[in-house]
């Protein structure tokens, strides 16, 4: 298995492997209920089926819960992982404060 392995400051290392499964979990910031009720949800799901078909990731299983979200996926090119979850974080964190009429700066 070849890929690109990255550290960060804040954050735990990410290995970019082409052709892999990934799990990742992800979680609202201070992990507010922000995605409760089944509009959140739905969105959130849309979102992540958007931007999985964009980058040309299988979503493969995925769960959403009221403060945070876990999605296996297989990866097509590794190094596409950040616009994955970049996207699906910008849209849905557009999206969901503009609903819910939120104030926060920060959403995930």
């Amino acid at each position: 298995m070849e890929g690109i392995y990255k550290t960060y400051i804040h954050n735990p290392p990410h290995l970019y492997v082409d052709d892999s499964y990934y799990m990742i979990t992800a979680a609202v910031y201070q992990k507010r209920p922000f995605l409760s009720g089944d509009w959140s949800k739905k969105v959130l799901l849309e979102i992540i089926q958007e931007f999985s078909a964009k980058v040309r990731w299988q979503l493969i299983e995925w769960i959403i819960l009221d403060n945070h979200y876990h999605m296996i996926l297989k990866s097509k090119y590794g190094k596409d992982l950040p616009l994955l979850i970049g996207g699906i974080h910008r849209k849905s964190a557009n999206i969901v404060k503009k609903q819910k009429k939120l104030a926060c700066k920060r959403f995930w």
